[in-house]
């Protein structure tokens, strides 16, 4: 907001910053509180060799494997899903009924990455403590 006023014949002009500083705080408010919603969190990768993983911890029993093919199909503990079965209640109850909470996923060569990343996010959504990827080994 401007005001003039007039001095000795000359024109002051008077310039209130304090609407702007008001808005200026408040948007830095906002940002302050919004930015760290906004932050995506990624896949940490930790490689085996680096980080002395023990050998033998885990039953293989107790590890929920979930085999990816490239032709859509998912292979959960033994029980072989086709391409467009929902797999996230069969996520579910491998996880919920694993005494580790361990994941394993394994996906042929040609799988797109972005199905490999969708099937661990719903094991870590759906209760999986730790998820890790294996090499596809054909039988």
């Amino acid at each position: 907001m401007r005001r003039f006023e007039e001095k000795d014949n000359v024109i002051v002009d008077n310039i209130d910053l304090t609407p702007m500083v008001n808005v200026s705080l408040i948007m830095v408010i906002i940002f302050m509180c919004i930015i760290p919603l906004s932050v995506i969190s990624g896949i940490r990768a930790v490689s085996s060799k680096s980080t002395g993983v023990s050998i033998g911890k885990v039953a293989k029993e107790d590890i929920v494997k979930i085999e990816l093919y490239i032709n859509g199909n998912i292979k959960i503990n033994n029980t072989l899903l086709k391409k467009g079965v929902n797999p996230i209640p069969y996520i579910k109850d491998a996880i919920m009924f694993s005494k580790e909470k361990e994941v394993m996923i394994t996906a042929e060569d040609d799988n797109l990455v972005k199905d490999l990343v969708y099937i661990m996010d719903l094991a870590k959504q759906n209760g999986g403590e730790k998820v890790s990827i294996s090499e596809y080994i054909k039988d």
